[in-house]
């Protein structure tokens, strides 16, 4: 461990709904551990891990003798103290997460039968440290957070697959997000995988499995059901509609249209409107 007090890491901006990491850090001689009602960490999960020291732990009414090397899970609102022994502290690291996801991956957690587990390592502090000393290097902060997270839970899981579908669907939700708000733009695959530091091959592979398609695809049906959308909403030309969707020309908006609907944009609004007179 490096010879600092305290060290921690927020990442609470970066907070998403289903799944994110809160903050790391680590503590060095330190004598007590409590989670209240003022916590500021009380709505989140919570793992410390114990590296030096031995003392008790109160949840819920409920009393642990802990020692070196021991973990324990504080989850939202529950109250818990750690007090170190007498005439002694203790070194310990730690991290907090949130998110909806996190009732179906605790399923697969040690902590199901007991908050305490001992663990053989101090492979936490090892992943926490270089995080630490990389994230100020790292092209995205959100993404790299949970790397980070995931490689963490994965030393309290017995299956880490589970997790690793975890992390893509994570992954693909910001894809997915990231597409939207950049359709009408020329993005590329290599683009996509380049803003959120994931191997393209991978990106791909794990794209296509969600939807079975891949994302040049997927984004040119996005750009044909906005077009769809503008036809029938309002009175623009089609090569108006054209630019702002973000094609090259006008020829090439006329035969992607065509192959996803069958039908040449002008035919679809005779379509439309014979279906209003109707």
């Amino acid at each position: 461990m490096k010879n600092h007090m305290h060290e921690q890491r927020s990442f609470l901006k970066y907070k998403n709904p289903y799944i994110s990491l809160i903050e790391v850090g680590w503590v060095e001689g330190n004598t007590l551990i409590s989670h209240s009602d003022s916590d500021l960490f009380d709505s989140y999960y919570t793992i410390y891990v114990i590296n030096r020291g031995k003392g008790i732990l109160t949840i819920d009414n409920q009393m642990y003798n802990l020692k070196n090397n021991d973990a324990f899970l504080i989850k939202p609102n529950q109250k818990a103290n750690y007090i170190a022994d007498s005439n002694d502290t203790c070194d310990y690291a730690y991290f907090s997460f949130s998110g909806v996801l996190m009732e179906m991956i605790l399923k697969d957690l040690v902590f199901n039968n007991s908050p305490i587990y001992s663990m053989e390592e101090d492979a936490v502090f090892r992943i926490i440290e270089e995080f630490v000393s990389k994230i100020d290097k790292c092209k995205s902060v959100r993404v790299f957070s949970l790397e980070c997270l995931f490689r963490l839970l994965s030393e309290f899981v017995s299956d880490n697959e589970y997790i690793d579908y975890v992390v893509d669907n994570a992954l693909l939700s910001q894809v997915e997000e990231y597409i939207l708000e950049h359709y009408t733009e020329s993005i590329q695959v290599g683009e996509i995988a380049d803003h959120y530091n994931i191997n393209r091959n991978h990106l791909f592979r794990m794209f296509k499995k969600k939807h079975g398609v891949s994302i040049k695809s997927y984004i040119m049906m996005l750009k044909v059901e906005k077009a769809k959308q503008m036809i029938l909403n309002t009175d623009m030309s089609f090569s108006k509609i054209s630019r702002h969707l973000g094609f090259l020309n006008y020829p090439t908006f006329l035969r992607i249209f065509k192959i996803y609907t069958g039908k040449a944009p002008g035919e679809y609004r005779d379509l439309l409107n014979e279906d209003s007179v109707e």
